[in-house]
């Protein structure tokens, strides 16, 4: 019994020290997960979508961008709050038929997920 209880401090201290994670499954607020949701419709918007399967793909929001003048107060707030809880909880994995991974580098929101089968993903040749 003393073994177990010494694993399970040392344990916690290495998760302090941030030495080992945990998988956190963290469910975000709806209003996070909409705007991540997003992001899948911003990155097909013009898009071929003919990548092979199984390759790794990578969308990002440039927080640069996010301080443009022409964007709407609201819209910079959001991007900014969103990336805020990205940096507190993230990264942040939502299945939208695939796993979508949410996550920050530096000021950018990224997106990332390894491209499926869509045919086989759609139930047969559309």
């Amino acid at each position: 019994m003393k073994k177990e209880v010494l694993n399970e401090e040392f344990k916690r201290m290495q998760t302090l020290a941030g030495i080992l994670t945990e998988n956190k499954n963290i469910t975000p607020p709806e209003d996070v997960k909409e705007y991540l949701s997003g992001m899948i419709q911003d990155f097909n918007d013009g898009n071929d979508n003919e990548y092979p399967e199984g390759k790794e793909m990578e969308f990002r929001y440039d927080g640069i961008t996010f301080n443009d003048y022409d964007l709407e107060e609201e819209d910079i707030e959001e991007f900014k709050s969103v990336r805020s809880y990205l940096e507190k909880n993230g990264p942040v994995t939502i299945n939208n038929r695939i796993d979508y991974k949410y996550s920050t580098d530096g000021e950018d929101i990224i997106m990332n997920w390894t491209e499926p089968n869509w045919d086989e993903l759609n139930g047969g040749d559309l």
